[in-house]
């Protein structure tokens, strides 16, 4: 993190309700050199789909979505249990 605040990619500050805690935010260099280090993977995943018929496109959307509500019924259930053990653990 600390080489991260002084190469400018990332700021850090105390948090505004909790000054125990920092909030750490990325910065446009840093949000600029991440996505220049995913670009050729972004343009491969981009094209993953391609000679997929509607069908198969349509069976993979439903996944990913799948997926991606299986992640926030996840972080939902870790954020309401807040300074206990995570799922899992």
């Amino acid at each position: 993190m600390n080489r991260l605040v002084s190469e400018g990619h990332m700021t850090c500050g105390p948090h505004p309700d909790d000054r125990r805690r920092q909030v750490l935010d990325v910065t446009a260099s840093g949000f600029g050199h991440v996505m220049g280090e995913l670009a050729p993977l972004l343009g491969l995943v981009f094209g993953a789909a391609d000679g997929l018929t509607e069908a198969e496109r349509a069976g993979a959307e439903r996944y990913l979505q799948n997926v991606a509500s299986a992640y926030r019924h996840y972080l939902e259930q870790d954020a309401s249990s807040e300074g206990s053990p995570g799922p899992g653990t």
